[in-house]
């Protein structure tokens, strides 16, 4: 397992973090930064509370899973069926710099997983085939290119 980091970012730093993220709806807002090349984190912030996972590790996730959309904004307008687990236990510390081991279900377990992902370098389109890859590539640009005849046509 990698190494937690030591020691954690100052508070300012996670704080800044927080402001630079992007707001994915009405009560979740997630954002992921690698700082240096040895210390990976991401912030989550799920209905006003902020949540920083700072060298995350996932020590185990269940058999059980299910099949979501999920959005990114490193892939703006695609939306894709992602299998994720159900449940999974988590290390990581938090932005005080404590170690924390946690069970995440539903949907902080999707949240944690899709940012994982990212410090991994795996996107949402990597957890699909080809064609399912194309058809949401197709469908978001084309969204994209109505969009931008909407604005024209208001203009």
């Amino acid at each position: 397992l990698p190494t937690p980091l030591t020691p954690p970012p100052s508070n300012r730093a996670a704080k800044a973090l927080v402001k630079a993220d992007f707001a994915l709806t009405d009560s979740i807002k997630v954002d992921k930064l690698q700082i240096g090349s040895d210390k990976n984190l991401f912030v989550a912030s799920v209905e006003g509370q902020d949540h920083v996972f700072i060298n995350p590790v996932v020590l185990d996730a269940d058999d059980a899973t299910d099949t979501h959309p999920e959005g990114c904004l490193s892939l703006p307008g695609v939306v894709l069926n992602i299998q994720r687990s159900k449940k999974i236990k988590a290390m990581y510390r938090d932005h005080t710099g404590n170690q924390v081991i946690n069970d995440f279900a539903d949907g902080w377990a999707r949240i944690f997983l899709h940012e994982f992902d990212h410090l991994q370098g795996i996107m949402i389109d990597d957890r699909v085939g080809p064609v399912a890859r194309m058809m949401a590539r197709k469908k978001a640009a084309k969204q994209a290119k109505q969009r931008a005849m909407n604005t024209v046509t208001q203009r």
